[in-house]
């Protein structure tokens, strides 16, 4: 199954790491801006500091790694995601490279976008809200 975009909202699809049974759920999806808002519940953030023009680090590198696993996990184009955090999808362009940077300079930073992931992941599938 492929990430879609739908009148009703984009769809992250991904396989849940883990889960042995038959009839256990293989893939799920999840909306993006469920996404999102999971991503600054793991940074403790505010959605509106994420989506605001704040360039404070503390904000700036949990927006990146949130932009990072739209587009690289969950396929959304760079405008879509860009549009969601009311920015342009250059901006987004930028953020894969200094990810992708900051992956290879700052293992730490790959540990906690790996966290973020498996938060992301596991509060879009179980936790209802």
């Amino acid at each position: 199954m492929h990430p879609k975009n739908t009148d009703d909202g984009l769809l992250c699809a991904y396989a849940i790491p883990g889960l042995k049974h038959k009839k256990a759920v293989e893939r799920k999806k999840i909306p993006i801006d469920k996404i999102i808002m999971l991503g600054g519940q793991f940074f403790n953030l505010d959605l509106s500091w994420l989506t605001g023009r704040q360039r404070d680090r503390y904000i700036v590198e949990p927006r990146m790694l949130i932009m990072f696993y739209l587009r690289r996990d969950c396929k959304f184009s760079l405008a879509e995601v860009g549009r969601r955090f009311n920015r342009d999808h250059t901006t987004v362009m930028h953020a894969m490279k200094q990810v992708d940077d900051l992956f290879t300079t700052q293992p730490e930073i790959k540990a906690h976008y790996n966290e973020m992931i498996t938060y992301i992941e596991y509060h879009g599938l179980f936790v209802k809200k």
